[in-house]
């Protein structure tokens, strides 16, 4: 650990009724272990729906890490020299397939949630953060704080 703060973060995604969907994937790179410091989620409901919850499932994956588009992660000091080596992904089109379940919470679309903790993604490995609504289409998004 080199203690390089970064932040990863997910475009806005709509959920569609009753599917999981993966917002946000964290990879350590081969050989170097990360630690995820922080996850956080928030969303927005559609005027006069159900307002039902939403399941936000904390996985981890060491194979079958889905199809994904990269999600540029940001130092959290600019000035840190080193690049990250972490890769971070979104707007999944497959999902990571027999993911390990590492947590879950539910909560309203029109709340937010901070989990701070400690969870280590072993090098080649993957912490991702997945939601699901069981009826409606809110937008939900994520940010994970992670250290190299």
């Amino acid at each position: 650990m080199a203690g390089i703060l970064f932040d990863g973060r997910s475009t806005p995604a709509v959920l569609v009724s009753n599917t999981a969907q993966t917002l946000l994937q964290i990879q350590a790179p081969a050989n170097q272990r990360v630690i995820v410091r922080n996850i956080r989620a928030s969303g927005l409901d559609a005027s006069g729906s159900a307002n039902l919850p939403v399941r936000y499932r904390i996985t981890r994956s060491t194979s079958n890490f889905g199809t994904s588009s990269t999600a540029t992660p940001s130092k959290r000091n600019p000035s840190d020299a080193e690049a990250i080596q972490s890769t971070c992904k979104q707007t999944f089109t497959v999902e990571p397939t027999s993911p390990t379940e590492d947590g879950a919470i539910y909560i309203s679309p029109q709340l937010a949630f901070g989990e701070q903790g400690q969870w280590e993604i072993p090098g080649g490995q993957s912490l991702q953060v997945e939601a699901l609504c069981p009826s409606g289409t809110p937008t939900v998004e994520c940010w994970i704080t992670a250290e190299e």
